[in-house]
């Protein structure tokens, strides 16, 4: 009974939509698509930043293999520098192909981000996150099953030790 009288306010409801400032500028019939000229632009305007980006990245990368040590040691300016780095590479190595760097810094941003709660996190497992990432950036991986495989193994890692933190903590 209960389940009719739902479905008949849900079909009785009326839902507000607002218009957007382009709407109401410009009128309801309002068919923006992208001109693919200006996609192509904005794509060779992102490849001609891909040489500086792979330059910054991998200086940013060997930043982070000499903050791994200080950072999993204590929680401090290292750790937050180390994570900065690795949120950075997470949201930008997509936009210039390194989709699999990104998703290695996704990672290690998801342990870096349990370190907030830790006062010492395991230096192997960021090594390990950081050497994956300089592979990545190099090419030096064999192939998308092999990278993908290495991927899953470090998240695994990575959920292992939020779940061991989690249960200490409501211990």
């Amino acid at each position: 009974m209960d389940e009719n009288r739902e479905k008949r306010a849900l079909a009785a409801a009326h839902f507000l939509r607002l218009p957007s400032l382009a709407e109401r500028v410009l009128g309801r019939q309002l068919s923006i698509r992208p001109d693919p000229r200006a996609i192509g632009e904005m794509q060779d305007g992102i490849e001609g930043l891909r040489p500086a980006y792979e330059q910054d990245l991998c200086d940013d990368l060997e930043r982070m293999m000499d903050l791994i040590v200080p950072a999993c040691e204590s929680y401090g300016p290292p750790r937050d520098r180390l994570h900065a780095i690795a949120h950075d590479a997470r949201g930008m190595a997509g936009t210039f192909g390194f989709a699999l760097l990104g998703r290695v810094a996704h990672s290690l941003c998801d342990y870096l981000e349990l370190g907030k709660h830790r006062a010492r996190l395991d230096s192997a497992l960021v090594s390990l996150h950081v050497t994956a990432m300089q592979n990545a950036l190099a090419g030096r991986t064999r192939s998308s099953t092999f990278e993908d495989a290495i991927v899953r193994q470090l998240e695994m890692l990575v959920t292992r030790a939020l779940a061991r933190a989690k249960e200490r903590k409501w211990r």
